[in-house]
């Protein structure tokens, strides 16, 4: 940690420089390297706990043998689908349609928005613009970048997902959308803790487990097979 490059300026060579407080300490030096690599460990658990909370398969085991997993909202819509069908504009209409109409499982549309993926968003954009005829005319600026669509059943907005399938579009209702976790007495939900020490290393472990509350599944839709 905190190395400095040959010559003592993390450039490589100082000679005929003066050398700063910046280049003694390095560039973007690691003070610590366990608060280092637990700062990548995070990002890396964040990263996977969306993809969990989107894609992931319910397991319950009866014992801590295997490991438990929550059920991603993606995996837990059963009753409003819809297979694409010429255009995102129907595909969406349709599907709105049955979630309006449907008397014995009706989605209240509280608070609804749309996942997709980077691939679905440019497709949506030029549909929902008549490839990019309504954008806006400029000498010094091009392109769209929808991010709300107005239909006869509501404003949605648009979130933008790389985890998200490239063949198909979500509309979640964040109304009932949270995160829930098991906490551990005395620690927290989500917590690091020293392990058994060997040798010269240090050995710490992050212990959390989280799982994702979607309420009712019929208030969430999703469009399939998009191409």
């Amino acid at each position: 940690m905190q190395q400095l490059g040959a010559g003592g300026d993390a450039l490589g060579d100082n000679t005929g420089y003066s050398i700063t407080a910046a280049q003694i300490s390095g560039v973007n030096p690691v003070g610590g390297e366990i608060p280092h690599q637990l700062a990548l460990k995070i990002n890396k658990i964040a990263r996977d706990v969306e993809l969990s909370f989107l894609s992931g398969v319910f397991a319950y085991p009866n014992d801590n043998l295997t490991a438990r997993k929550t059920r991603g909202i993606l995996t837990a819509i059963d009753t409003h689908k819809t297979v694409f069908a010429t255009d995102i504009r129907t595909s969406l209409n349709l599907l709105l349609a049955g979630m309006y109409e449907d008397e014995l499982k009706v989605a209240p549309l509280i608070q609804p928005v749309l996942f997709m993926n980077g691939t679905t968003k440019t497709k949506t954009s030029l549909e929902y613009t008549n490839n990019m005829g309504l954008a806006d005319r400029s000498r010094t600026i091009g392109g769209v970048s929808v991010e709300t669509i107005i239909t006869d059943f509501g404003t949605f907005g648009i979130v933008l997902d790389r985890y998200m399938p490239t063949d198909a579009i979500g509309l979640f209702d964040m109304s009932v959308v949270a995160p829930c976790f098991l906490p551990i007495p005395g620690k927290g939900h989500f917590f690091t803790e020293p392990l058994a020490k060997t040798g010269a290393y240090d050995h710490v472990q992050i212990y959390g487990e989280v799982g994702l509350e979607y309420g009712p599944e019929q208030y969430h839709g999703l469009i399939e097979a998009i191409v």
